[in-house]
Parts: structure tokens; sequence; C-alpha cells
């Protein structure tokens, strides 16, 4: 999925084609919220989300690293892909508009994914 290039031909369609297999071999069995993680991130990783922009393939890139990354990828391979295909854990006043609205986006999810770890660990000692 990573080396599709969306600005291409049929590159839309592709990186559609392929986020949709990635969605159907999930397993069910994910270990706690990690599936529904992944899912939403393939979300915004879609077409017809409002970060993918084809003609800037960093915007659903940046996602399909942190499904890698959920999924318990290895961390230097994941290093690795960062580089190659250009990508960022921070904005960066570099990147373009785009591509700053989709590492937003990613923080936001994350930020919500924290905090409700914080309220499931709060119910657990209650």
């Amino acid at each position: 999925l990573l080396p599709v290039k969306s600005n291409a031909k049929g590159g839309t369609a592709q990186v559609a084609a392929l986020i949709q297999e990635v969605r159907d071999a999930l397993p069910n069995n994910l270990e706690g919220n990690t599936r529904t993680r992944v899912i939403e991130l393939l979300e915004a990783a879609s077409p017809g989300s409002s970060c993918f922009k084809a003609k800037t393939p960093s915007t659903w890139r940046v996602f399909i690293i942190n499904v890698l990354e959920l999924l318990g990828f290895d961390f230097r391979r994941l290093s690795d892909l960062r580089v190659k295909h250009g990508l960022r854990h921070r904005i960066d006043l570099k990147d373009s508009h785009d591509a700053q609205k989709s590492i937003g986006v990613l923080k936001d999810l994350k930020r919500r994914w924290q905090e409700e770890e914080g309220v499931q660990s709060k119910k657990r000692k209650e």
C-alpha cells in the first residue's frame, strides 16, 4: 500500500482497494481497542475522507504507518519506511497544508485514545 502513487492514473482506486483488503484481513481478536483504532486510521487514510488528497500521498500514508505501528511492526523498519516515504511525526512548516492537516488529525486521534485509556483506567481502579 505505501508504494502506491495515489497521484498516478488509477492510484486513488488502488489505494481504496488496498485499504479495503487490509480492513477485511484484520483479525477480530486484536488486543484491546487496537482493531477499532486501526479502522479509524484506515478510514482517515481512505479516499473520500477529508484528509485524503491524491496529489499529496503523505496525507494518507501517515495513517498507514501508524496502522503498522499499532499492529506491532518492527520499530526500525517503521523508521526506515517513514524516511523512505518522507513522513514525519510532527508538523513541519515545509509540509504542505494538506499534510499538516493529516498530521493534526492523527495527533487528535492519539490524544483522544490516551484520554479514553485514562478514563478506562480510572474506572478499573474504582
